[in-house]
C-alpha cells in the first residue's frame, strides 16, 4: 500500500537526523479494524449476551459483519467517519435487531424445547434470568463490569438451547422416517 506523501515547503532532514543507517527504507504500516479484537462497553455485552441469534442475524455493532448478515448486505465494511447514509443504514440495521429479539423470544417462549418442573432447566427461562440479571448489573455505574460474568453464562446457554433444537430435530425426523417406512 503507497500512501500520498505531502509536501513540505520546510527545509528537508540531513540524512543523519532521518535515517540511522542508509540501508533504511520508508514503510507504510497499514491496519485492518477486522483483523483487530474490540472492547465492548457492559451495555453492549449484555445485548449480545442475551440476544446472541438475533445479534448474529444482524450483525449489530460489528466493525467487519460477516457478508451474510443484515450489516453486511446493506452497509458491507464500516466507514468512518459515518456517513448520512451510514447512519441511516444503521437505524435500519437497530430496527431490524429489535424485530429479531422480538421474534426470536416469541419462539423461544411459544414453543419450548423440554417440559420441567424446575424453571432454571428449561433454557429459555434460564437464559431470560441470566438476561435479567445482566442487564441489571450493567445499570449500576459502580459495578457495571460484573454484568459481563451473567452475560458471558446466557451465551453459553445460547449453545446449550441450539444444542437441543439440533437433538429435537433429529429426533423428530428419525420418528417420521421409522413411522413412513
Amino acid at each position: 500500500m503507497h500512501s500520498q506523501q505531502k509536501r513540505s515547503w520546510r527545509k528537508p532532514p540531513t540524512p543523519e537526523s532521518h535515517t540511522d543507517s542508509p540501508d533504511q527504507a520508508e514503510q507504510t504500516v497499514a491496519f485492518d479494524v477486522c483483523a483487530m479484537w474490540g472492547e465492548y462497553p457492559d451495555p453492549v455485552v449484555v445485548v449480545q449476551g442475551a440476544d446472541m441469534p438475533s445479534l448474529l442475524l444482524a450483525g449489530w455493532e460489528d466493525d467487519c459483519p460477516p457478508h451474510w448478515s443484515l450489516a453486511g448486505r446493506l452497509r458491507g465494511k464500516r466507514a468512518w467517519p459515518p456517513t448520512p447514509l451510514w447512519m441511516e443504514t444503521q437505524r435500519k440495521i437497530d430496527a431490524s435487531l429489535c424485530l429479531f429479539i422480538a421474534t426470536q423470544w416469541f419462539l423461544m417462549g411459544g414453543l419450548p424445547l423440554v417440559r420441567t418442573r424446575k424453571w432454571w432447566a428449561d433454557p429459555g427461562a434460564f437464559i431470560t434470568a441470566r438476561a435479567v440479571l445482566a442487564g441489571a448489573l450493567a445499570m449500576m455505574p459502580v459495578i457495571d463490569h460484573l454484568s459481563r460474568a451473567p452475560a458471558s453464562i446466557a451465551i453459553l446457554a445460547w449453545f446449550w438451547w441450539f444444542g437441543l433444537l439440533v437433538w429435537k430435530t433429529l429426533q423428530f425426523v428419525w420418528r417420521r422416517r421409522t413411522i413412513v417406512s
